[in-house]
């Protein structure tokens, strides 16, 4: 595999107990040294209340794809911690994106609440 980052070839140590599992993997060790995440939290008072999680504070110049393996571990605490039974999850590069999208709210009415996931703040 390669790192969506840096674009080097990833190894990856295959052994008796992580022969048959599958490996994803999108990031090396380096690119995830030298891009740290910084998880910042805000909320938006709307028509509906919007929770906006991001990665990162500052821009960087890699691919939003290559923290696919964080994000999905993060959702998954989101959706646990605040016992979240009906929520919209929406994932986007900025908080412009999510505003400009063609997603009105007037379909989520049902919804209680409204996450966004965004990687640059």
């Amino acid at each position: 595999m390669r790192c969506l980052a840096c674009n080097k070839m990833i190894r990856i140590k295959v052994n008796w107990q992580n022969l048959f599992r599958e490996k994803n993997y999108f990031i090396c060790d380096n690119c995830f040294i030298r891009f740290p995440i910084d998880i910042t939290y805000q909320v938006v008072p709307m028509a509906k209340m919007i929770h906006v999680f991001s990665l990162f504070s500052t821009t960087h110049k890699i691919d939003p794809d290559a923290f696919l393996l964080e994000l999905s571990g993060l959702f998954k605490f989101i959706k646990n911690k605040f016992n979240l039974n009906e929520c919209a999850f929406f994932y986007f590069n900025t908080f412009t994106d999510f505003i400009e999208s063609e997603y009105q709210f007037d379909y989520l009415e049902h919804i209680d609440e409204i996450i966004v996931m965004i990687t640059y703040m």
